[in-house]
């Protein structure tokens, strides 16, 4: 998805690669609490308005990204529960 490694639950997008960091779709009450307390960034691809429902996530190391397995869950649930 745009041009980078994405992750799909069947044809539904989850989350993908982007620059450093990993965009994930979540609800989007959650992605306006993480944006609040400045636990992601605001998903712009190419500079674009913020998409909705998207938050961009970045650790400096590689392996820090496990803290975000919760995440990774609700946004599984989430494609599974779309049409």
């Amino acid at each position: 998805m745009f041009g980078h490694p994405g992750y799909y639950v069947g044809r539904k997008l989850v989350a993908c690669h982007y620059g450093r960091g990993l965009a994930i779709r979540l609800p989007e009450k959650l992605v306006e609490s993480l944006l609040l307390r400045r636990r992601a960034k605001p998903f712009r691809p190419y500079g674009k308005a913020p998409m909705r429902h998207w938050v961009l996530l970045h650790h400096a190391r590689a392996e820090d990204f496990r803290t975000d397995r919760k995440l990774l869950m609700i946004a599984v649930r989430l494609a599974n529960s779309m049409p």
